[in-house]
């Protein structure tokens, strides 16, 4: 194996010393064959080695077992080692790769399974996962499941899966304190993040039993209650003029393109300039975001960083798939011309955070709590979105596919995953701006940000719709934030 040290047997004090020599060659004990240490000018570490008769011939297989424990350190056993420890792994291993190498498979599978929890298991588990179409977790999933994980499995990340799936209570236990200590959102979040969790160690045959199954049977958790597909009483007068009041200039011009241009919360929050193009008044949203990358083939190790992850992006963020040119109506393109102006040097979003750890703002809730006051019904940024539809809907009454296509909605695309507006889409861009444009007006004049027209008042009559309660309905296919 290398240098020895003078044909002494080794004890402590001689590792300590020669752990403090660095030697080009690894050092060997007189009184272990194949067992050592590698000393360099920065570390020593435990080194063995062993030689096995495989196939007719004799093959040589090496490991490093840890670092040297030197005077004064505390050996963990894993990491760092004492003589002792290191000697007695040393032995184990050689022993072990002296068995046959469908023996050596079998163990290495045991093991394995003995040594699957949630703390080892999240990484692998969040970038190699698929959805039914094949494609990886959006990034939305994988930050929401990285958040369960990191709020509410803390206590349990230790856990045995693969001993533990046959604990049905257990877990049990764990869904409900979830549930009465902190949300039934959540309860359902980290159920559905376990049962995936054991569904993936079952396509790997690393189990073969989902304890989250039975959970959900037991019907411990009621179900999250399903929100309201349409608000009857929203002024949306009072609210624009209560909205146009909040100090937050970033929330209040987000929420408004919400509601002028129908965009999900969190394609606006997430808009990068670099997807504007103000000279032809588009947004232009590519099959995957540029800033995304591949996960690599291979599984990440256990007890990488969960922040490490990075994962395929199915799109865009909130635009669920939708991509190509996608035309600006007046009103959010002069929001988006003042926001240029204004923005500033090497701004990456069009609406960046002003504090926390994303570069992107994330909520308006103080923006739509301001205009939400006395109204009676507490608005949500969806709502915006489903109002732009509901206008839609009164503006080209029965156009199902107009109105799909302005809400990008999945079923308005072509069979072709990645197209957009701009290539085979089954509404023309220009009519798309055209009807934009028309919906949007219809919006201001109702909102009072426009007099209304003896034309919207007429159109407005028809559809029974009384502006000071209007009626917002869910979109069709409303499978939105």
């Amino acid at each position: 194996m290398g240098k020895h040290s003078e044909g002494k047997r080794w004890n402590d004090s001689i590792t300590y010393a020669l752990s403090r020599r660095p030697s080009t060659k690894p050092y060997s004990d007189p009184g272990m064959a194949g067992f050592g240490m590698v000393v360099s000018a920065t570390s020593a570490r435990w080194h063995v080695r062993v030689s096995v008769t495989e196939n007719g011939k004799r093959k040589f297989h090496e490991k490093t077992l840890g670092f040297v424990a030197r005077a004064g350190d505390v050996a963990d056993g894993e990491f760092t080692l004492t003589l002792t420890q290191a000697q007695d792994q040393a032995r184990a291993w050689q022993r072990f790769m002296k068995l046959p190498a469908a023996e050596r498979e079998k163990r290495d599978a045991d093991r394995a399974a003995e040594n699957i929890c949630l703390e080892t298991i999240i990484v692998p588990f969040l970038a190699e996962r698929r959805t039914k179409n094949g494609t990886h977790l959006a990034a939305t999933t994988v930050e929401g499941y990285r958040a369960c994980y990191e709020r509410y499995l803390q206590p349990y990340k230790h856990w045995p899966l693969v001993e533990y799936q046959r604990k049905v209570s257990e877990w049990q236990q764990v869904i409900k304190k979830i549930d009465s200590e902190h949300s039934n959102s959540w309860a359902w979040h980290t159920l559905n993040l376990l049962s995936g969790i054991y569904n993936f160690l079952q396509t790997k045959q690393l189990c073969d039993f989902n304890p989250l199954s039975n959970v959900r049977r037991t019907r411990i958790i009621k179900r999250t209650p399903v929100r309201k597909a349409s608000v009857s009483t929203l002024d949306l007068p009072k609210f624009v003029t209560q909205l146009q009041t909040t100090r937050g200039r970033n929330s209040k011009e987000a929420a408004l393109m919400m509601l002028l241009g129908g965009f999900r919360g969190s394609a606006v929050m997430q808009l990068k300039w670099e997807h504007v193009d103000l000279s032809n008044k588009m947004l232009k949203i590519p099959a995957v975001d540029d800033q995304t990358e591949v996960c690599p083939v291979e599984a990440p190790q256990p007890g990488t960083a969960v922040d490490s992850i990075v994962v395929v992006e199915s799109g865009m963020p909130g635009w669920k798939g939708f991509s190509g040119d996608y035309p600006l109506n007046d009103a959010v393109f002069e929001i988006l011309q003042r926001r240029h102006e204004v923005r500033e040097h090497g701004a990456v979003y069009v609406f960046p955070a002003r504090h926390g750890d994303q570069p992107h703002m994330v909520d308006i809730r103080g923006a739509l709590e301001r205009g939400s006051e006395g109204l009676g019904v507490k608005v949500y940024r969806h709502m915006l979105r489903k109002t732009f539809g509901t206008i839609a809907n009164v503006v080209f009454p029965g156009d199902i596919m107009l109105i799909g296509a302005l809400l990008t909605h999945r079923w308005a695309l072509p069979d072709a995953p990645q197209a957009g507006v701009t290539s085979d889409y089954l509404v023309a861009t220009e009519r798309m701006r055209i009807a934009t444009n028309r919906v949007a007006d219809v919006i201001q004049q109702i909102a009072g940000m426009k007099p209304l027209t003896e034309e919207t008042i007429a159109m407005l009559k028809r559809a029974a719709i009384d502006t000071s309660k209007l009626t917002i309905t869910a979109t069709p296919d409303d499978d939105d934030e």
